[in-house]
Order: structure tokens, then C-alpha cells, then sequence
């Protein structure tokens, strides 16, 4: 890997690397020596996968989701039935049941979202099912429906974070904290939904809002324009972000300083070799005096406390 990255020209350009939460791939980029940054994405689906089993009467309920969607699925004569039951009823659409897949999370919410739009023709046709063929009841129906309207945002953080026409490690912690405001907030009305709501609460604090304490990530929320110190929720929080980036922003200069000393006696070093600099042009150089000049200009034209103290940390370095 670090072979490609000289060859494309690109190892001093990157910050971190994004990767699943696989143990290999992470170790694999601890090897290069590279900040890991799990995908936010990667990381709910996973919270939510595991939520979703760790709940025995939501996991049975989806299990009959299933067999009932697959049976649909598999039957022209049921799906037919089921059509024509929409068309009696005045539903409008002809909408077909969705089935799940085992991987992704917001399938299954999908699933559930269309067997509850589809609720009214599907239990009068219930009676006309195979007798093998599991059904649901009242109460089944109302877990459903709860748990479909405390998992929604979910599903929209989700794309949110899967984007891929603009940055969006900036707006991980942002996200995480309204999601977790929702749930915390979110008046269940089943046992089941409740049982669902706490399991989310702790593996929402486990994986998902320790975010805000990665470096790049805190970095990022700061200089995002629309969130800055707002997004963090506590002072500490946003302090430690703005902290974080003018040590950074300390560090740069400092770099950059070095760098100019060294290209000005290198320079020195090649002319001396030709003429001798006199006494009086050797009293007029100042190698600080570029970066004083971007740096007073900057404060004139726009003074913050950060660039304040971008300034005060650079004369301390000078």
C-alpha cells in the first residue's frame, strides 16, 4: 500500500483511512501507521443487526413477516388475491409486499413498513390463507407499528451518512446526538418497542456516540460553518475540538517555519559559493516576515479568538 501511495503521490495527503469494523482491515491500517475511521454507516447497521436479534419477540414477529411476505412472493394466486382485495378497499396503488434481506437492517424495516400500509387487505385475506401459514395479531400489529416509527430515523441517518456527492464526517457526531435525543425521547406504547428502545440506547452509547471523541471527527464538526461549538452538546465537548484544531493549526506553521528556514540557508548556501552577501544585506533579511505579513493580514481582515490565538501561538514559536 505505501507503495501505491508514493507512486500515486498521495502519502502525505491522507489524514485517515475508512474501513468497515472488521478486526483485519483495522489491523491492517494500524500497520501502515494510518488513523483508522470506522464508517459511521457500517457501524449503525451493525447496532442495528445485532439489536434486532437481541430481542426474541421482535426477531419471531420479523421470522413471520417473512413467511408471510414469502409466501406472496411465491404464490401468483396470493399476490393476485392480494391485489385485487387493495382494489375493493380503494387503497389506490397496487403495492406488493417487500421481503428483507438477512444483511441489511433497513430491509426489514421496509418490510415492515409496507405489511403496515398494507395492514387492512392483508388481514381480511388472512382467513383465505393456508392454514400452515402463520398470521399476525392485534398485538403483533401494534409492535409493528411501533417499532416501525422508532427505527425510521435510522433508516434516514443512514443515507445521510452513505452520501457520496459531499463530506459527511462532519456531520457523524451531529447525527448521532439527534439520534440519540429521538430514541431517548420516543414514547413507546409496547413492552416489545420499549425492550427495542433500550437495547438502542446502549449500543447507540457503546458504538456510536464514542464519534465525538475521535480526533478527525471533532476536527471536522468544528470547521463545519453550520454546526462549529453547537453541535457537540456539552462545553467540554466543543471545547476539546477547538483545542484540538489550533494545536493543529500550531503544528502546520511550526512545519512550515522549518521548512522555510531550511529552503532560505539552502538558498544562502548556493549563492555564497558564487558572491559573498554584504554585512548590510545580511542585517535587512527576515525570514519571519512573510508569515508575519499573511497572519496580521488575516486578523485584519476577519479577527476571531481563533485566529487570535492562531497569531499568538505563532509569535511564540517565532
Amino acid at each position: 500500500m505505501h507503495h501505491h501511495f508514493n507512486e500515486w503521490g498521495i502519502s502525505n495527503k491522507i489524514s485517515a483511512i475508512v474501513t468497515d469494523n472488521a478486526a483485519n482491515i483495522k489491523n491492517a491500517v494500524r500497520i501502515l501507521n494510518y488513523e483508522n475511521l470506522p464508517c459511521a454507516a457500517h457501524t449503525l447497521n451493525l447496532v442495528l443487526t445485532d439489536v434486532l436479534k437481541d430481542i426474541p419477540a421482535f426477531d419471531n414477529i420479523i421470522k413471520t413477516c417473512r413467511s408471510i411476505v414469502g409466501h406472496f412472493k411465491m404464490s401468483v394466486v396470493a399476490s393476485d388475491k392480494l391485489t385485487k382485495m387493495q382494489q375493493q378497499m380503494a387503497i389506490g396503488k397496487d403495492l406488493k409486499l417487500k421481503q428483507d434481506v438477512s444483511t441489511r437492517w433497513n430491509s426489514s424495516l421496509l418490510m415492515i413498513e409496507r405489511m403496515v400500509l398494507l395492514k387492512e387487505p392483508l388481514s381480511a385475506m388472512m382467513v383465505s390463507l393456508p392454514n400452515c401459514l402463520q398470521s399476525l395479531n392485534n398485538e403483533e400489529w401494534s409492535i409493528l407499528e411501533d417499532c416501525a416509527l422508532l427505527l425510521k430515523p435510522f433508516e434516514l441517518i443512514t443515507a445521510e451518512l452513505s452520501a457520496d456527492s459531499y463530506v459527511t464526517v462532519s456531520i457523524v457526531i451531529p447525527l448521532m446526538r439527534a439520534l440519540q435525543t429521538h430514541v431517548s425521547q420516543y414514547k413507546c406504547i409496547t413492552p416489545v418497542g420499549q425492550a427495542l428502545k433500550d437495547a438502542l440506547l446502549q449500543r447507540i452509547g457503546e458504538r456510536l456516540i464514542p464519534y465525538k471523541r475521535r480526533p478527525l471527527a471533532q476536527a471536522a464538526t468544528y470547521l463545519d460553518p453550520r454546526f462549529k461549538k453547537m453541535a457537540f452538546g456539552t462545553d467540554s465537548y466543543a471545547t476539546e475540538a477547538e483545542n484540538l484544531v489550533k494545536n493543529e493549526l500550531t503544528r502546520l506553521l511550526r512545519f512550515q517555519t522549518v521548512t522555510v528556514v531550511t529552503e532560505t540557508i539552502n538558498e544562502g548556501a548556493s549563492t555564497s559559493a558564487v558572491t559573498e552577501p554584504s554585512e548590510e544585506s545580511k542585517t535587512k533579511i527576515n525570514i519571519w516576515e512573510t508569515f508575519d505579513n499573511k497572519v496580521k493580514n488575516l486578523i485584519q481582515t476577519k479577527s476571531t479568538p481563533l485566529s487570535d490565538s492562531f497569531y499568538c501561538n505563532f509569535k511564540k514559536i517565532q
